[in-house]
């Protein structure tokens, strides 16, 4: 996606999205259960909120590191 510009075709572009979030899919719900299989059941809704922070911060701070390095290299 990173070397996509104005000529792409919604076609690969919607093939590229349609493989991202594939992948996303396929990682978010082993890693969620990973996380919650670890926990007691009464304590389900501290792990679940452990588990939504941690994947917010995570996004959070890839948004943050790969805008400051495209902008970076944006610059120069």
């Amino acid at each position: 996606i990173s070397t996509c510009d104005l000529s792409v075709s919604y076609l690969e572009m919607a093939g590229q999205m349609v493989l991202l979030g594939g992948g996303l899919g396929l990682t978010t719900a082993p890693a969620t259960d990973s996380i919650m299989g670890v926990v007691r059941p009464e304590q389900a809704g501290a792990g679940s909120a452990v588990n939504d922070a941690t994947r917010q911060i995570g996004g959070t701070l890839g948004v943050a590191v790969i805008g400051s390095v495209f902008s970076t290299l944006y610059i120069r």
